[in-house]
C-alpha cells in the first residue's frame, strides 16, 4: 500500500534504507534483500537516487521511492492512494511512466485517483464512484463514451478522447474512445 501523503510512509533517512526497511521486517536473508532492491532499482530507474537522503528528494522522487519500496515487497496487489496528488506536472508524468512499467511487468494495481485524464491511458478497468454511489464500471475506452457520465462527474478526458467525442465525423461511428494521439489517428483512418 502506498499512502496519499508520502511523508506518512517514509521512515528512513536514505533511499537505500527505505527500500530495505520492509524487506528486513519480513525477515528475509540479506542476499534476497539485495536482489529485490537491485531489481526494483533497475525496473523503476532509481539508480541516481539510491544513496540520496530522503529529506532532500522532491515530491515525485519520494513518491517513486514509496512505490519502489512497496514493489520490493512483491505484493499480489499494489494499492495506491492518490499517487499523483500534490505533484507537479513533470513528477506526475514520471509516476505515470513508473505505473506503465509496472503494468508491463504484469503487476496488478488498484488505484484511487482523481486525475483520471492522466491515468486513463494505462487503465484496464475503471470504476467510477460519486458520493458513495457506483456510477460505472468497465473498460475506460467504452465506459467514457457515455457523455453524460464524464460531464456529470466533471472528468477531464485525455485530449484524444475529447477530440473524438467532438468530431462530427466520428459521432456514432466508434465503439471505444481513443486515449492516445496514435489511437486517435488510427481511429480517424479507419472511419475514413
Amino acid at each position: 500500500f502506498v499512502f496519499q501523503n508520502i511523508e506518512d510512509q517514509l521512515f528512513s533517512l536514505t533511499v537505500e534504507r527505505e527500500l530495505a526497511f520492509g524487506l528486513e521486517n519480513l525477515g528475509l536473508p540479506k542476499n534476497e534483500i539485495n536482489n529485490r532492491i537491485n531489481s526494483v532499482i533497475e525496473l523503476l530507474g532509481l539508480s541516481e537516487l539510491f544513496d540520496k537522503r530522503i529529506p532532500h528528494l522532491s515530491g515525485g522522487q519520494k513518491q517513486k521511492v514509496a512505490i519502489a519500496a512497496a514493489v520490493a515487497m512483491q505484493p499480489e496487489i499494489l494499492v495506491l492512494d492518490e499517487p499523483l496528488s500534490e505533484l507537479d506536472p513533470r513528477s506526475r508524468l514520471e509516476i505515470v511512466s513508473v505505473l506503465r512499467k509496472l503494468k508491463k511487468e504484469r503487476f496488478t494495481i488498484v488505484m484511487v485517483e482523481h486525475r483520471l485524464h492522466e491515468i486513463i491511458p494505462i487503465t484496464d478497468k475503471l470504476i467510477l464512484f460519486a458520493n458513495g454511489e457506483l456510477l460505472g464500471c468497465g473498460a475506460p475506452r467504452k465506459l467514457l463514451l457515455d457523455n453524460n457520465l464524464w460531464e456529470t462527474l466533471g472528468i477531464n478526458l485525455p485530449l484524444p478522447a475529447l477530440y473524438a467525442l467532438r468530431l462530427p465525423e466520428l459521432k456514432g461511428k466508434i465503439d471505444q474512445l481513443p486515449l492516445t494521439p496514435a489511437e486517435l489517428v488510427k481511429t480517424l483512418e479507419l472511419v475514413g
